[in-house]
């Protein structure tokens, strides 16, 4: 059997660190499997209430098995520190054994749900290189199509208010890494979005791609966007709204905007400040990149 501490330290860090991964993700899944939109907190509620009886299964049992120990000392044998080892051994194995299962349906789940997505992508991986030979716009294009086919925008979605990416802790996250899944695959699974859930999307698409990619945002302004080099030259892809704005103020390409043009656009000019993060999670201003 394991020690004591390294089993001990696992359930604790499922305990308390709660990856609540099955209960989120399942809950929107049943959400949107069996249109229960307006019953969401109820079935939010039932999910995370059976999520949590089962971690804290083992405590209930030692706390309970010990209580009947002390209310009925003539009916059962002296506590003594040899029982309570035995007590210990069988709430260690009990709490692995839940650990187990929890951690066995979060990757069933995982596996389940955004495996598909990642077929897709994978086709798109395979498919833009042969497509486009080399010629970037191409490539954006084909990125923003199988955007456009795979999400919706959330403004009028009823589920708007809920992004189940944006809940997911950054336990939940590093659990989906391991298994080679990413925010991007969340978002692309769950089909609607903001500007934030389009950018990373769009910029996740773009390095798997191979090209050198970030996420934009202001800090004043409630909208971000992504941007790719081309040649050490950032442009903005965000055929959704700034792409928009530069098409029809100067004629030009909607999905490649050069990043140094955005002051110029009637309704992004004044003083504003842009904030950049890269891939690595490194942020950086880049205020004057913009032509602020």
């Amino acid at each position: 059997m394991l020690a004591f501490p390294p089993g001990i330290a696992l359930y604790v860090y499922v305990l308390t660190l709660g990856m609540f991964l099955p209960s989120l993700v399942l809950y929107y899944y049943v959400l949107k499997r069996f249109g229960l939109y307006d019953h969401h907190v109820r079935v939010l509620l039932i999910l995370q209430a059976a999520y949590a009886s089962s971690c804290y299964l083992p405590l209930f049992y030692l706390f309970f098995y010990l209580l009947w120990k002390l209310l009925h000392p003539r009916r059962t044998a002296r506590l003594t520190p040899q029982h309570l080892v035995a007590i210990l051994r069988r709430f260690l194995l009990l709490a692995l054994t839940v650990v187990i299962i929890i951690i066995s349906l979060e990757a069933s789940l995982c596996i389940a749900l955004f495996s598909p997505v990642e077929q897709e992508v994978r086709s798109l991986v395979d498919r833009v290189p042969a497509t486009c030979r080399g010629d970037v716009e191409c490539s954006v294009r084909e990125v923003v199509d199988f955007i456009n086919a795979k999400l919706r925008s959330s403004w009028s979605n009823p589920m708007s208010s809920l992004e189940i990416d944006s809940m997911l802790s950054q336990s939940d996250y590093r659990f989906l890494r391991v298994f080679g899944f990413s925010r991007a695959h969340v978002i692309l699974w769950q089909g609607w979005g903001s500007c934030g859930q389009y950018a990373i999307a769009t910029t996740y698409l773009l390095s798997r791609l191979g090209f050198t990619v970030r996420v934009a945002r202001f800090l004043d302004i409630d909208h971000s966007w992504a941007e790719v080099s081309i040649n050490s030259t950032w442009y903005i892809v965000d055929p959704w709204y700034i792409g928009i704005v530069y098409e029809r103020q100067h004629k030009g390409g909607a999905h490649l905007v050069p990043a140094s043009a955005l002051a110029l656009l009637k309704g992004f000019r004044g003083q504003h400040r842009v904030l950049c993060t890269y891939l690595n999670a490194t942020e950086v201003d880049c205020t004057g990149e913009h032509g602020y």
